[in-house]
């Protein structure tokens, strides 16, 4: 059992060695990011990927099928094969598409489910999903908005073949944006209720403009919420805001593959 722990702990280290500390801020935003896995190790995780367009940032929010050693080891791979798919600097429908062929497995049924968010210089993101939950924006009045979500929008290696479409949204100055993967809203209190959204939106609601204001003031809210129940999945979040000048609203920018 010492020995196992032991190991344990070095993979904790190795994995979170690849979840950068720090994530890029194009100018005009600000970003900050926060993952904490249920068990030693886990299948959450953030990251940046390369891009092409300089003044821009690719950004990724992942949950893998299974947990504990299994999630983390389809976690590394997952976040290799979307690097080594984004390096060719095509569009995030294509890097979605490549990854998913990489990671299609029919035998083992393994899936990641993702967010992709390009941010701008302009100030428009541009977001696809996987799987994973659409994106909350706060406007700068206070008022909060769950994100449209993409006609495909399958988790990356549930398919052998798929489609990924796109979304662009404007952002004005102060907006804010918030990833995050769904252990956030499937978190339970010792009586067993979830979090939920409801929750997600008030805590939200009541943050500071800083993103990682923003991002503790959630992690806090949880903590509160399930008074050192047991962990129940892995909860990852990605904060970004925008300071530049304003932009107009949502507009489609692709269609499926």
């Amino acid at each position: 059992q010492v020995e196992l722990e032991k190991e344990l702990e070095i993979a904790r280290k190795v994995q979170f060695s690849l979840i950068p500390a720090q994530l890029p801020e194009p100018e005009g935003w600000r970003v900050s990011a926060r993952c904490v896995p249920a068990q030693q190790v886990g299948g959450d995780f953030y990251d940046a990927l390369p891009v092409s367009d300089e003044g821009t940032a690719a950004l990724v929010v992942g949950d893998v099928s299974g947990k504990s050693v299994a999630g983390a080891m389809l976690m590394v791979a997952a976040r290799e094969v979307l690097h080594t798919a984004a390096l060719s600097g095509v569009s995030p429908e294509r890097v979605l598409q490549v990854a998913n062929r990489r990671l299609y497995q029919p035998r083992q049924r393994l899936f990641v489910a993702l967010a992709y968010l390009v941010l701008r210089r302009d100030g428009r993101a541009v977001y696809a999903l996987a799987g994973q939950p659409p994106p909350i924006l706060k406007r700068r009045d206070g008022t909060i908005v769950e994100l449209g979500l993409p006609n495909h929008r399958l988790p990356l290696g549930a398919m052998q073949d798929g489609a990924w479409d796109v979304l662009d949204v404007g952002l004005g100055a102060g907006d804010m944006l918030l990833l995050y993967s769904d252990g956030v809203t499937d978190a339970r209190n010792p009586a067993g209720t979830a979090f939920g959204e409801e929750r997600l939106w008030q805590a939200l609601g009541s943050a500071p403009e800083d993103p990682a204001e923003t991002v503790d003031v959630v992690m806090r809210s949880l903590s509160d919420f399930t008074a050192g129940a047991a962990p129940y999945d892995d909860v990852t979040l990605v904060a970004v805001r925008w300071s530049g000048r304003s932009v107009p609203s949502v507009v489609p920018v692709g269609g499926p593959l």
